[in-house]
């Protein structure tokens, strides 16, 4: 976010007729599908979050993404507070 200017050579955009897309946000039926993905086991979530952390250090979590260190930080209750539920 500190930098978001991407460069890259036009030529091989050109001559390769490459496509280049921005997208922002997603439409119900785009966020149904993805479950489905999800639930099948056919996308792969593991690595989607880069960070877990207690909720103790919740303004922790605030600092890592801030400085890039991570990029999907879960801030997730004790064990006590869990089984408590």
């Amino acid at each position: 976010k500190t930098d978001p200017t991407i460069t890259c050579d036009s030529n091989v955009v050109h001559y390769r007729q490459l496509h280049i897309h921005g997208a922002n946000g997603s439409a119900p039926e785009h966020n149904k599908r993805a479950l489905q993905y999800i639930s099948t086991g056919q996308g792969p979530v593991k690595d989607l979050i880069t960070r877990h952390i207690p909720l103790d250090d919740v303004l922790d979590a605030f600092q890592i993404v801030k400085k890039g260190e991570a990029i999907k930080v879960t801030v997730e209750p004790a064990p006590a507070e869990v089984s408590a539920r």
